[in-house]
């Protein structure tokens, strides 16, 4: 798996644990994660 798709399976790994209901806070949990 290149480094790429690893962080890509780990933001998906949060994201459902914790769904976001609109863009905004999708965004928001994405720069949370990246961060």
């Amino acid at each position: 798996m290149s480094p790429i798709e690893t962080l890509w399976h780990e933001m998906k790994k949060v994201l459902r644990q914790h769904p976001a209901r609109t863009i905004t806070e999708l965004r928001q949990k994405l720069q949370e994660i990246w961060d």
